[in-house]
């Protein structure tokens, strides 16, 4: 699996302040064993919340349960060719943002 080839393929949105993070996102999820479709829709959905907290100005700094719920529960007008104006609970119940914003504590040490 070719991570920089995950990382370079077309986004339709601004990853904001995830960028930094994206590829030891997705490193991190390779070498726990994911497919490449795997970790291509947790990037997506990492990418989703990057772009939504730039939006709403908050920094990863801010990211607590609050700023999950948060975006899970907002009408999606975001960039994009999203099909429906809410934000499943795949991106937030399900673990992909809380995954992501999981592994940036970790990075940073928050743990």
């Amino acid at each position: 699996m070719n991570i920089s080839e995950l990382l370079s393929q077309p986004h339709e949105m601004n990853p904001g302040c995830a960028a930094p993070y994206l590829e030891g996102f997705a490193a991190q999820m390779a070498s726990m064993g994911h497919t490449s479709m795997t970790i291509s829709f947790y990037l997506g959905s990492a990418i989703h919340f990057g772009g939504w907290l730039e939006a709403k100005g908050l920094d990863l700094a801010e990211i607590n349960e609050e700023t999950i719920e948060a975006f899970g529960a907002h009408l999606c007008e975001c960039a994009g060719r999203r099909h429906q104006k809410h934000v499943s609970r795949v991106y937030t119940a399900c673990s992909a943002v809380r995954r992501f914003s999981e592994a940036i504590r970790c990075h940073r040490g928050d743990r």
